[in-house]
């Protein structure tokens, strides 16, 4: 995303930062539902080694596809490529990009006179200190550890062991559908209304699920698993 950022136009830099995000929801989506396919293989070896080795395909196309793509005209000026960044600009844009040029040296004349001491102290530190708690609250939110024991709850509430899989392959699915909507208006309302609605989201999110826990998973009787099989036998 780092370098996405680095040399996408301006207009259109969040939206390009989030396809990034959206292009990995897919691949786990599809690293999930090629788990599934192929969870009962056994000959000539276990499935999830087809999986690992599928893995090869995109690691492979990205270390070819990457000799070619252009570097960074921030990394350029930084080196002291003008030359060369001003080429690199020219292939990615149908525009005059002098003035663009010029933005980022100015950006990279200031952000070099910087030392570890500004970043530490003053506005930056405030920024820094902001942007380490905003991480902070999005990942103790529960998601990761509903992640981890996602498989195992699906498990116990559909008394069956192909719901664990199944799980990785909802998830996969909310996770590309929940990516569009920051995809359409990451540019055009901006990054803070972005995360006030995901905060909303992630909130009422963890309200229902701490909601189905207690209700479904009460000791050791799971009294949502004989509804979910009636479910899936009325099917």
């Amino acid at each position: 995303p780092v370098y996405t950022s680095e040399i996408a136009p301006p207009a259109v830099r969040g939206a390009l930062v989030m396809g990034f995000q959206f292009a990995v929801t897919v691949g786990i989506m599809l690293a999930f539902l090629l788990a599934l396919v192929l969870e009962d293989v056994e000959d000539p070896i276990s499935g999830w080694r087809w999986v690992i080795a599928a893995q090869i395909v995109p690691g492979s196309l990205l270390l070819i596809l990457g000799a070619f793509m252009p570097g960074s005209p921030r990394h350029l000026l930084a080196n002291g490529k003008i030359r060369e960044a001003l080429q690199t600009l020219r292939k990615l844009r149908r525009e005059d990009v002098s003035f663009e040029l010029a933005q980022i040296y100015l950006e990279y004349e200031a952000s070099s006179e910087a030392s570890w001491l500004d970043f530490l102290t003053g506005d930056n530190g405030k920024l820094l200190r902001i942007g380490v708690m905003i991480q902070i609250l999005a990942q103790i939110c529960g998601m990761n550890a509903f992640m981890y024991h996602g498989p195992v709850i699906f498990k116990l509430i559909f008394q069956s062991d192909h719901a664990g899989l199944l799980f990785t392959v909802v998830s996969g699915v909310v996770n590309i559908v929940a990516t569009i909507p920051a995809l359409l208006v990451v540019d055009r309302y901006g990054r803070t209304f972005l995360m006030k609605w995901s905060a909303l989201g992630m909130m009422s999110c963890s309200a229902v699920l701490a909601a189905v826990g207690d209700i479904c998973l009460q000791g050791e009787d799971f009294t949502c698993g004989d509804w979910a099989r009636a479910r899936l036998a009325a099917k």
